[in-house]
């Protein structure tokens, strides 16, 4: 009997309540009597999406996918659906894992999707709508894309690359009551802007990894490097395995142990990022007993897929937000300046924390390896040249473009010459961004700029 509506909270950089965001810093929207916000992304004029499900009340487990629009303030976005909310019944049912949003407004959602002929299988389920929240037509069939792989098969994040081509990592199987011990297994599929699986990526679009023989192969989280490579992490209890694949779904056989990185004894990732240096960051729920409590768990793993054992206690940062609350961490963010958030719920509140790894990084001009170099003109309309006052020939870094909340727009290997370099930079909404240089060394540092 219980009601589960929308919820979104903004904090300040400090941790307390934006009490000019909502009421008292927090907002929630009714869309049914149970209705449940998965994911969230901010678009460049700082509107919120979420999106999720919401159960229609005519069988006991049919949801279908939901996204609503809010302002900066809290407020509705009557400009997007209907009075800032879209519903719309994709199939006989639908679960809602991930979203994002593409450079020309669109957003795009990613889950599964069951038909009612089918009712025990699901697909890989992508639905791209325009920016006022309509189907787009131009996406898939109809707006939607499916992708069957085996009986079951759900996707659980999904990943944009520069090149339009969307990444979906989920797994597939035949999971039952009872349990077989080899019956879920990693899945990605990539699929071309227009929704249709991309043939040159695996198995006509699609890669299946059967990652840890006898045991359930549990995908939760994938991460595109600014090389093309494809991380996906996930698995079962206290067993962490990760598996990277180049851009064209093979192995990387230079990662772990022929591609596939596994971790015993350590508590599975729900959340995974990249860092700027390559390496493999995630966050975790030890022990995951809701009876008992948990901790939250962050753990970094070198670029190769070993254990960071520079980085906490054996490579993993454990925190119990007090006594013997039952806490779970679901996400991480890394800040521009380094400092990294990780969020979840303490006794069935909203919970974040937050840390300082590394000494966090520098911003203002910009220092690699003590070469100077400046970025003009700053605000830039079109294009931007760095100016590198080097002594080398040339020097090779790695490049990267955050927008005002840290979401990564782009990412590229760059050689810098000495003296004048133009940026190729995609299209861009008006606003600041964070430009991130790392250089061969690994030193990092930051550069605010601004787009008109």
């Amino acid at each position: 009997n219980s009601v589960y509506h929308f919820q979104v909270a903004r904090y300040n950089s400090d941790g307390s309540l934006d009490n000019s965001f909502g009421i008292n810093g927090a907002v929630n929207t009714e869309i049914s009597f149970i209705s449940e916000a998965t994911c969230i992304a901010i678009q460049p004029d700082g509107k919120i999406v979420v999106a999720g499900t919401y159960h229609t009340g005519d069988f006991a487990n049919i949801y279908h996918a939901a996204i609503v629009r809010y302002k900066t303030n809290g407020d509705l976005d009557s400009s997007f659906g209907t009075n800032g909310i879209v519903t719309a019944e994709l199939d006989f049912s639908e679960s809602v894992s991930d979203v994002m949003l593409q450079s020309d407004g669109k957003i795009v959602i990613g889950g599964g999707v069951a038909t009612i002929s089918q009712i025990a299988v699901k697909q890989f389920m992508l639905a791209r709508y325009t920016a006022s929240g309509t189907l787009d037509n131009t996406f898939g069939t109809n707006g939607v894309a499916r992708a069957t792989i085996t009986a079951y098969s759900e996707i659980k994040d999904i990943a944009l690359q520069a090149d339009g081509k969307i990444v979906a990592g989920g797994q597939q199987g035949t999971p039952s009551p009872i349990g077989f011990p080899d019956d879920i297994n990693f899945a990605i599929a990539r699929f071309d802007a227009q929704g249709i699986l991309d043939p040159n990526f695996g198995n006509g679009g699609t890669v299946v990894t059967n990652v840890a023989i006898a045991t359930s192969d549990v995908i939760s989280a994938i991460a595109l490097q600014a090389d093309g490579k494809i991380l996906a992490a996930g698995n079962w209890l206290d067993t962490v395995a990760m598996v990277r694949y180049h851009a064209d779904g093979t192995l990387d056989q230079s990662f772990g142990t022929n591609g596939k990185a596994v971790h015993n004894g350590y508590p599975t990732p729900l959340k995974m990022i990249t860092a700027a240096d390559g390496k493999i960051i995630t966050t975790s729920t030890v022990p995951y007993d809701i009876e008992d409590g948990g901790d939250f768990v962050t753990t970094r793993y070198l670029a190769n897929g070993s254990i960071d054992n520079s980085f906490g206690t054996n490579g993993a940062i454990t925190t119990n937000l007090g006594g013997t609350r039952t806490d779970f961490a679901y996400n991480l963010f890394l800040q521009p300046d380094g400092k990294l958030i990780v969020g979840g719920s303490s006794n069935d509140g909203a919970a974040m924390v937050r840390y300082s790894i590394d000494g966090g990084t520098s911003t203002g001009d910009i220092d690699v390896a003590g070469l100077q170099f400046t970025t003009y003109p700053n605000p830039f309309s079109s294009g931007i040249f760095v100016n590198w006052k080097g002594s080398k020939k040339q020097m090779k870094v790695h490049l990267q473009l955050f927008n005002s909340i840290g979401r990564r727009e782009h990412a590229a290997i760059v050689i810098l010459q000495p003296g004048k370099n133009q940026l190729q930079l995609p299209v861009l909404a008006s606003g600041n961004y964070i430009l991130t240089i790392t250089d061969e060394q690994g030193k990092t540092s930051n550069n605010k700029i601004t787009k008109n």
